[in-house]
């Protein structure tokens, strides 16, 4: 399993491929399980739910003076 960008993964188990979403969904449920602890899966969980609805608000809007 590899995770090679935001939500796309690979995955091989014997003859079974896996690519795209699922494989990224996998890799993300193998991760948390293999975390030590609860606090410590529950902390990586949120980190990602927080960094993933952050990467979609807008903060400022954009200068209407500036071309592009």
């Amino acid at each position: 399993m590899a995770t090679i960008g935001y939500r796309r993964a690979v995955a091989e188990f014997g003859a079974r491929k896996l690519s795209g979403s699922l494989a990224w969904l996998l890799w993300s449920v193998v991760h948390v399980f293999l975390l030590i602890g609860f606090r410590s899966r529950v902390m990586v969980m949120g980190q990602w739910i927080w960094a993933d609805a952050g990467a979609r608000l807008t903060l400022s809007r954009p200068d209407p003076d500036t071309p592009g």
